[in-house]
C-alpha cells in the first residue's frame, strides 16, 4: 500500500447519525441507584447535536449507555441536575491512550481527552435522595392530667395526603414515626369518652412533648 493511501484511510471521516466523525470514541454511561425510569440530561461540548438523554431501567425505549464517535479532542460532559437526586460519583477509563480525562461532581462534569484510537468511558453515578423522617410523640391527657389509654392519634400530611395512624398506651402517651420532613400536618384524637380540638404543625425536625389535653372530662 502506497504511503498516500495510508494517510488518506487514516484521515478518512465516518459518518454517525448524519455527523463527520473520525476515530475516537466516547462512552457515557448512567447508573441510577436504585434502577429508575428518570430521564437524566447530558450536554457534551463540539459535537451535534449536543444534548441527549439516558436513563437505567429495564425499558428499552430509552438506553442508559450513549456511544459517540468522535474527532481526536477535547470534549466537556455535563449532566443536568435532575430533582430528587444526587449526583454521587464520576468515573472516566480510557483504553489504548494516555489517561488525560478529569471529572468534578461539584459541577457536574467529565472533561475529556479522547486520543486516536482510543476510548473513553465515563460512568455517572446517581442515588435517590430520601426525604428526612421526623417523628411526633406526646400525651393524650384528661383535663385532670390522667393518661387516656386507646386514643387514637391520626397525623395526616396535608401536602401528600398521608395518613398515620397509632394508639396511645395504657399511660397515655402515643408516638408516631415516619412523617416527612418538610410537611405541614394536620393530628387529630379520637375517643370514645373524651374530646380534643386538632393541632396543626410544621414538621422540620421531630417533635416531642405534644400533649392532647381533653376539653371536656367526658363526652355527653
Amino acid at each position: 500500500m502506497r504511503l498516500f493511501d495510508v494517510l488518506f484511510l487514516s484521515l478518512t471521516l465516518f459518518t454517525v447519525n448524519g455527523a463527520a466523525l473520525t476515530n475516537g470514541t466516547v462512552k457515557i454511561i448512567k447508573d441510577a441507584n436504585p434502577n429508575s425510569s428518570q430521564d437524566f440530561r447530558f450536554t457534551m461540548s463540539n459535537v451535534s447535536p449536543g444534548s441527549f438523554f439516558l436513563d437505567d431501567d429495564s425499558d428499552v425505549t430509552l438506553s442508559n449507555t450513549k456511544t459517540l464517535v468522535v474527532e481526536n479532542g477535547n470534549y466537556i460532559v455535563t449532566e443536568d441536575q435532575a430533582a430528587g437526586w444526587h449526583l454521587t460519583r464520576i468515573t472516566c477509563t480510557e483504553s489504548n491512550g494516555i489517561p488525560n480525562s478529569t471529572t468534578d461532581v461539584a459541577t457536574r462534569t467529565a472533561t475529556i481527552g479522547v486520543e486516536i484510537g482510543e476510548t473513553v468511558t465515563c460512568l455517572f453515578t446517581n442515588s435517590l435522595i430520601t426525604p428526612a423522617e421526623t417523628v411526633i410523640s406526646g400525651r393524650i391527657l384528661t383535663l385532670n392530667g390522667r393518661g387516656i389509654k386507646q386514643a387514637n392519634v391520626t397525623v395526616v400530611d396535608l401536602n401528600t395526603n398521608t395518613i398515620f395512624s397509632v394508639s396511645s398506651n395504657t399511660f397515655g402517651y402515643y408516638r408516631v414515626p415516619g412523617i416527612r420532613a418538610g410537611s405541614f400536618c394536620q393530628i387529630s384524637v379520637s375517643h370514645k369518652t373524651y374530646v380534643f380540638s386538632d393541632i396543626f404543625v410544621g414538621m422540620n425536625e421531630d417533635l416531642s412533648g405534644l400533649d392532647f389535653i381533653s376539653n371536656v372530662n367526658k363526652k355527653y
